[in-house]
């Protein structure tokens, strides 16, 4: 009789190891979707991080100009920057920067980018 018990108690014990196991691979999976997750959103701060630094590289590389070309500040402003070749190579820069989006012009004004 003891035997038959042993037997019975073995008997309906042994499924306890498949839900283990398939416990695990739940966890594991949402482990797995959620360092996906991360990685996606470290991408896409990275890719803003660059814009951002190319913008200031942008932003620093006019101001530089504008101080060296003190005596023609103004040209720098409005519509006056696309005929002055200092200005309008910047433009051309920042519409390169941006993938042929709308660039901003020092005084404010926004241009069509380059053609």
């Amino acid at each position: 009789m003891r035997r038959v018990i042993r037997l019975f108690k073995c008997h309906r014990s042994s499924g306890v190891s498949l839900i283990e196991v398939l416990i695990g691979i739940v966890i594991f999976t949402f482990g797995v979707l959620g360092l996906v997750g991360l990685q996606a959103s470290m991408t896409r701060a990275q890719t803003s991080g660059k814009a951002r630094a190319d913008a200031t590289g942008l932003a620093a590389e006019v101001v530089g100009a504008m101080w060296a070309d003190a005596a023609n500040i103004a040209k720098y402003h409005g519509h006056d920057c696309e005929g002055y070749d200092p200005c309008a190579d910047w433009q051309g820069k920042v519409g390169r920067a941006s993938h042929g989006g709308g660039a901003r012009q020092p005084g404010g004004a926004a241009s069509a980018g380059p053609d």
